[in-house]
């Protein structure tokens, strides 16, 4: 059975023949579609063949005729899709152009799946374009990881199809066709769609080219032990906290996204170096630590140690602005925003003097690690929205629920240009 092409051995199933029929035609080494199209010209001659050769007697059984019809039936199919494919390719090879996938085609391999596993909705279904593309990387033995903006469903992907013309290498105009993109996704639920949508394009591809046995191990549980691998306690949920248990930073949902394209590239890479196959391949990448430390655990350490906040179970960075962000070194300083208008001296240099929260003596943490917003301390700047602001709004010399101008122990008012303090 393994000599026997992808192609035809998709045919023969899919004209319903049985394995033994099929491993016959394999045995005499009739392997591919164009030769099993060219072993008999007329149904009688086939009908012949099928009797001397392979004990196939229409008029023994009902059984035995339904097994030549199921033979004719399929060299019929096989007749006339090679008729149509020499003269395709031949136009598209002449003209550099990658081939298309046909829509019937498409649609066998969908039922071909819900034979095996069950009906798919439109939603789950991966587009016949996104197939198209896989098909055309596998034939020419450069399967790659795709973006997961281009992965298509059935609903996304558009009927009509555009052709974009390009130029080659050699000056040469050609036209193309438009591959359909969306945007990346926004929270788990969608990643683990879009996944489950690229495992099922594989798995489609697994169908066609049964001889490719790298893609036969592929299956939904394993598109759902990655999916909860990358949503689970070890990537999306990972948190981390101090000593006494207050939560110090989370994983953002790109840095989600960049690690699980790590994850696929080194499958990729390692299947086609002949590791294993993909599923192996991919599990072996999920659990490489220097991928992880590379691509997830290293940034989210450096996002934590710069202060990045992250909302804790969503992941989103915050767009507010930074109150504790000091001028750059050196001269004026950017000075800080009030109702629109920036308010220069806060976080300026002197000579010989630092800037920011060292130059007025603010506090730049609590004695619980939290940040103290620098803003809500300025006189001048008098931050307020405390619902908005990421930083905790207290005074920076004794913590109270004041601002450091108010604050009993402080003697002077802070300085305009960031001169200092005198502390109590």
């Amino acid at each position: 059975m393994k000599k026997g092409s992808s192609e035809l051995r998709f045919l023969m199933t899919n004209a319903g023949m049985e394995t033994l029929t099929q491993a016959k035609f394999f045995h005499v080494n009739i392997t591919s579609l164009d030769l099993f199209a060219m072993v008999a010209e007329k149904d009688d001659e086939l009908r012949e063949i099928l009797k001397s050769e392979m004990g196939l007697d229409p008029g023994a059984s009902l059984v035995a005729r339904v097994e030549v019809a199921r033979v004719i039936v399929a060299h019929n199919k096989a007749k006339a899709r090679f008729t149509e494919t020499a003269k395709y390719e031949g136009e598209m090879s002449a003209r550099q152009m990658p081939k298309a996938l046909a829509k019937s085609e498409y649609l066998a391999m969908k039922e071909a799946w819900e034979r095996k596993w069950w009906k798919l909705e439109e939603v789950d279904t991966p587009s016949r374009q996104f197939v198209e593309k896989r098909a055309e990387e596998l034939e020419n033995g450069e399967m790659r990881s795709e973006q997961l903006t281009s992965v298509l469903n059935r609903e996304q992907d558009e009927d009509e199809e555009y052709l974009t013309p390009i130029f080659d290498a050699r000056g040469q105009m050609k036209v193309k066709k438009s591959s359909g993109t969306i945007e990346a996704p926004a929270n788990p639920e969608e990643l683990r769609r879009r996944i489950s949508l690229s495992f099922t394009a594989l798995m489609f591809l697994a169908l066609k080219h049964t001889n490719r046995e790298y893609l036969q191990s592929i299956t939904p549980q394993l598109a759902h032990r990655y999916c909860e691998y990358l949503l689970g306690e070890h990537v999306w949920c990972m948190v981390a906290k101090d000593p006494s248990g207050k939560t110090i930073s989370a994983p953002h949902f790109p840095l989600v996204l960049s690690y699980e394209m790590a994850i696929r590239k080194k499958a990729y890479r390692m299947m086609t170096e002949g590791e294993g196959s993909f599923s192996e391949c991919l599990e072996k990448a999920w659990k490489d630590s220097t991928t992880k430390e590379r691509f997830f655990t290293t940034p989210m350490a450096m996002s934590a140690a710069k202060g990045t906040n992250v909302e804790i179970g969503y992941g989103t960075p915050t767009k507010e602005k930074d109150h504790n962000r000091a001028g750059k070194g050196g001269g004026k300083g950017k000075g800080r925003e009030k109702g629109g208008k920036v308010v220069k001296g806060w976080g300026k240099k002197e000579k010989g003097k630092k800037g920011g929260a060292a130059a007025c003596k603010c506090a730049s943490h609590t004695p619980d690690g939290e940040a103290v917003c620098f803003g809500y301390n300025n006189e001048k700047v008098r931050c307020g929205k405390a619902a908005k602001c990421w930083f905790l709004h207290v005074c920076g010399l004794c913590f109270g629920k004041h601002p450091m101008y108010q604050c009993p122990g402080n003697r002077a008012k802070p300085e305009t240009q960031g001169a200092g303090l005198t502390s109590a």
